[in-house]
């Protein structure tokens, strides 16, 4: 079993539909030799002990799996598992304990290639891949999610990572312009968008698009509007997991967002432990979902994150002084200003 993990939109998926396309071209192509090892050591989750089977008796790729589960159910999931890999129509499971006991029945002496897509809970992955002898010898699962701590079954893990310049350039190119370079007068421009991007292919996929066949000044004004207000659809995106959080956990991280990036971890858990926010553990959850990084004990976040969490605040109310968290300079030397006036009225 493969693992791959990292923050929503940094290309998870991606990387598993790439995975899943070349070992099952390899499957097609009556086994013979190929670049599967080259795909896996480029992604940086090939070890060295595998063998990989370059051929397998079944594919499925199970895409969306947290959304899928919360609109159909498991049962609902199982059923299509089965089906896609059996080609074969299965319905009326009775129940999640049937499906799992169905799975490890059909399944356990086909080698077969399943993609599992954007887990979220672990009642998930019990449902669908409870155990490697669920399957065949020779079997290759993927699993993808934006929460490691769901991924301690797998035999490898491989944690996304943001695109380096020249990737993200290149994406973008082929997204707004549907070439590689982009025209030389669009080059600032593009290296404009890839500062807000930070490297998160999420960003390009969305805005490259919505700038194809766009003038230079339409390129300009939508890199200004992104600069004071970021794009929706974007943010709805990054918030799934947010909105997957407790509330104690919510509150860390809005902390976090808006005070404590680049802080000691020590230190802004004693400030969090006076609130009853049980940081320990809650800072923890937050890295395992990829929200907060701890590194050499200090608390960072993806900017994309952390703007995230000032628009959760600021959607709080259109009047500053009525959010639950000021951190702009300018927003709280207006508060305190018309605190004051208000005082100074009252005493007149």
């Amino acid at each position: 079993m493969i693992g791959i993990h990292g923050m929503r939109g940094i290309g998870k998926t991606a990387i598993a539909r790439a995975l899943y396309d070349q070992l099952r071209q390899d499957s097609d192509s009556s086994c013979e030799p190929s670049n599967v090892r080259e795909v896996f050591s480029k992604g940086g989750i090939y070890p060295s002990q595998y063998e990989i089977s370059d051929c397998f008796d079944h594919c499925c790729f199970l895409s969306n799996v947290r959304e899928m589960s919360k609109k159909d159910g498991l049962v609902s999931l199982q059923e299509k598992l089965l089906s896609r890999v059996l080609r074969a129509t299965i319905r009326n499971i009775e129940d999640e304990y049937a499906g799992a006991n169905m799975i490890q029945r059909r399944l356990g002496k086909l080698r077969v290639l399943v993609v599992i897509d954007d887990v979220d809970q672990v009642a998930q992955l019990e449902c669908l891949a409870g155990n490697h002898d669920w399957f065949g010898p020779g079997s290759r699962i993927i699993i993808t999610s934006a929460d490691v701590h769901l991924l301690n079954c797998v035999d490898t893990l491989y944690e996304a990572a943001v695109l380096t310049h020249d990737e993200a350039l290149q994406l973008l190119s082929l997204k707004a312009f549907k070439k590689n370079p982009p025209p030389e007068d669009y080059l600032e421009l593009c290296n404009n968008i890839l500062g807000y991007a930070h490297g998160l292919p999420l960003v390009l996929v969305v805005i490259g698009p919505f700038l194809c066949g766009r003038s230079i000044n339409e390129w300009k004004s939508a890199i200004d509007r992104l600069r004071n207000k970021p794009e929706i659809s974007i943010v709805d995106v990054l918030q799934i997991s947010f909105d997957g959080l407790r509330e104690t956990e919510k509150e860390i991280f809005l902390h976090v967002a808006c005070f404590y990036v680049g802080k000691d971890r020590d230190r802004v858990s004693e400030i969090l432990d006076y609130c009853q926010l049980y940081p320990h553990i809650g800072l923890s959850v937050l890295a395992d979902k990829s929200l907060i990084t701890i590194s050499n004990n200090k608390l960072s976040m993806h900017a994309l994150l952390q703007e995230m969490g000032w628009e959760i605040v600021r959607r709080e109310s259109p009047k500053p002084g009525r959010r639950t968290r000021l951190w702009s300079h300018e927003d709280i030397h207006n508060v305190l200003k018309k605190i004051r006036e208000q005082k100074q009225f009252k005493a007149w």
